[in-house]
C-alpha cells in the first residue's frame, strides 16, 4: 500500500477561469457550466468556519449538503477533467507513469485501489475547496470515497481507494506561531496515518508541486522524521518529489535524511511539556545532549535558553 502525501494549491482554481483546455473532449454544456461556477467552486475568500461545516455535511450521503454538492458534480464533471488541470493532479498522473514521457491524460485513484491520497490543505477557504474538487477529480466524482479529516485525531475507516481531506492549521501564514501550529499539526497527521488510519509498514510518497513553496521545507522536515521510523518497522520507505510546471516529463527526486528515531527521542526527551513558550518561541528543553545533532534544527539557543524551533516541534509529535 502507498500513502500519497500532496500539498494543495491554487492552480486549480486558475484552470476552472478558462477550463476548454483541461476538459476532456468537447463538453459545451460543461464548459459554460464551468464558467458560470468558476468564482463559487474555489472561492477566494469568505466565512471559514461555515464552509468547513459545510464540506463535512457535503461528504456525508443522504443530507441536503450532499444532494446539492451531487448537482454540482453533475453539472462541473470532475471526471472530465484532465491531469494537467491542477499541479495536484499532474504530479499524481506523472507518478503513476514514470517511464513515458507524455503526461498521462487523467489522475485517477480506483475503487479497488490499495492506496491512498491524502492532500494537505492550508485552512483556509480556498484551500479547502481546491482540495475537496481535486479529490472529486481524482475519484471521478464519487463524493462517497472523499474523507473529511478536519483535525488528526478524528477516526478513518477503510482509507484504501479513498482521498483525504487534512487541512492544517498555520500552514498558510507566516508568523512563527502560525508554522508552530503547522508543524505540530503535521507531526500529529503523521503520526496518526502511521500508528491508526492506516497503519505501520506502508510506502509513503510526498508530492510538493503543488501549494506554498515556503512550505516544502517543513513538508520534507515531516518527510525525514517519517523515514526515520523506517528502523522501527513502521514504514517501509519515504520518497518526495517535485514536478516542474514546465517540465512534465519527469519528477525530480528530493533527497531526503534519515533521522533516526533514536536520536530524535535522545535529542528531545527533555522537552518540558508543560511549558506555555511566549510568542514566537518553543517549547523549553530543560537539557540538551552533549552531541546537539539537531541544534539549528529541532533546537536552538534563544535568550540562555534551548528551545523547540518548529522542526522539532513537528518531529515532537510524530513520535510521542
Amino acid at each position: 500500500m502507498t500513502v500519497h502525501l500532496v500539498s494543495v494549491g491554487l492552480t486549480l482554481r486558475d484552470s476552472l477561469a478558462d477550463p476548454k483546455q483541461f476538459l476532456d473532449g468537447d463538453h459545451e454544456d460543461v464548459f459554460y457550466a464551468l464558467l458560470d461556477r468558476a468564482e463559487t467552486l474555489i472561492p477566494s475568500r469568505g466565512d471559514l468556519d461555515r464552509h468547513r461545516k459545510e464540506i463535512a455535511r457535503q461528504l456525508v450521503p443522504n443530507t441536503s449538503e450532499a444532494d446539492r454538492l451531487l448537482t454540482e458534480i453533475n453539472e462541473v464533471r470532475p471526471d472530465l477533467w484532465l491531469s494537467r488541470a491542477s499541479a495536484e493532479l499532474a504530479a499524481l498522473a506523472r507518478y503513476s507513469d514514470r517511464r513515458s514521457t507524455d503526461l498521462p491524460r487523467k489522475a485517477r485513484l480506483d475503487a479497488g485501489s490499495k492506496d491512498t491520497v491524502v492532500l494537505l490543505t492550508t485552512d483556509t477557504v480556498a484551500g479547502l475547496r481546491s482540495a475537496l474538487w481535486n479529490a472529486l477529480a481524482l475519484t471521478s466524482g464519487d463524493p462517497t470515497r472523499v474523507l473529511w479529516l478536519p483535525t488528526p485525531q478524528d477516526p478513518v475507516s477503510h482509507p484504501e481507494g479513498k482521498v483525504i481531506i487534512a487541512p492544517i492549521t498555520g500552514l498558510a501564514v507566516g508568523d512563527p506561531d502560525a508554522m508552530f501550529r503547522a508543524m505540530r499539526n503535521l507531526g500529529l497527521l503523521g503520526h496518526a496515518l502511521v500508528d491508526d488510519i492506516v497503519g505501520p509498514g506502508k510506502d509513503y510518497v510526498f508530492h510538493l508541486s503543488g501549494g506554498y513553496k515556503a512550505t516544502i521545507p517543513y513538508l520534507i522536515g515531516l518527510a525525514e522524521g517519517m523515514r526515520g521510523l523506517k528502523d522501527k518497522d513502521k514504514v517501509a520507505s519515504v520518497t518526495a518529489y517535485v514536478l516542474h510546471e514546465d517540465d512534465l516529463s519527469h519528477l525530480i527526486p528530493l533527497p531526503l535524511r534519515i533521522l533516526p528515531y533514536e536520536v530524535l527521542q535522545d535529542e528531545l526527551e527533555s522537552v518540558d511539556w508543560d511549558d506555555q513558550p511566549p510568542h514566537g518561541l518553543g517549547r523549553r528543553l530543560h537539557q540538551v545532549s552533549g552531541h546537539q545533532l539537531l541544534d539549528g534544527y529541532a533546537y536552538e539557543r534563544r535568550n540562555k535558553e534551548w528551545r523547540l524551533t518548529p522542526f522539532g516541534e513537528g518531529l515532537l509529535h510524530l513520535i510521542p
